[in-house]
């Protein structure tokens, strides 16, 4: 594992792709973990993907306890990028608010078909892309995984200006891996307004 600083807000130099504060990599074949349990990342630029995180390698894990991260661009992934198989995004707590995709997913950018992100607190939400997702985007070419429980909040995220929390393509999967607690709230909208949203291992 390895410590980051976290608080520091970015500056008008942009990251040239990956991660506009932080890029999590490989290390001599170590993946490499980090845990936000408090702070902020704030107002960070990346021209391609993630603007604030991109969880790049293998194996590569964010964990979101608490803090916030906000006001921060990317092309795709304003806030978070996920990459290679697997990547995780666990998210516990905290905030992902602010955060702007001129491409898709104006919070979190689910790309490979290893990529997962885990949502079982905290809220995603004031987020906007232009293009899809802005909470979260699923890449439709693959198929990364969504899994969600206990009392996540996605909502309140805009496409040009219209409600468009989590992307769902059309064949990709929304799954509710453990029981809802009272007060969570995850707004879909389906590539196809016709498409059934399909949730596996429904919890009552």
């Amino acid at each position: 594992d390895k410590k980051f600083p976290v608080g520091a807000k970015g500056n008008d130099s942009p990251a040239s792709r990956w991660g506009g504060a932080i890029c999590l990599r490989q290390d001599s074949n170590q993946s490499t973990m980090l845990y936000m349990r408090g702070g902020e990342i704030s107002d960070n630029r990346a021209n391609s993907e993630g603007g604030a995180v991109h969880v790049f390698d293998k194996d590569c894990q964010f964990f979101l306890y608490d803090g916030k991260i906000t006001g921060n661009t990317s092309g795709d992934g304003g806030a978070i990028y996920l990459n290679q198989e697997p990547s995780w995004l666990i998210m516990q707590g905290g905030e992902i608010s602010g955060d702007t995709g001129p491409g898709n997913g104006g919070g979190v950018y689910i790309y490979r078909t290893g990529s997962v992100c885990q949502l079982y607190g905290g809220k995603i939400e004031n987020n906007k892309a232009s293009g899809n997702g802005g909470g979260i985007y699923i890449n439709p070419s693959n198929s990364g995984q969504l899994r969600v429980g206990n009392k996540p909040l996605v909502q309140n995220n805009t496409v040009s200006g219209k409600a468009n929390n989590v992307y769902l393509p059309s064949g990709k999967t929304l799954t509710i891996s453990g029981a809802m607690s009272y007060g969570a709230s995850i707004g879909v909208t389906t590539e196809n307004t016709t498409y059934p949203v399909v949730f596996s291992n429904a919890y009552v």
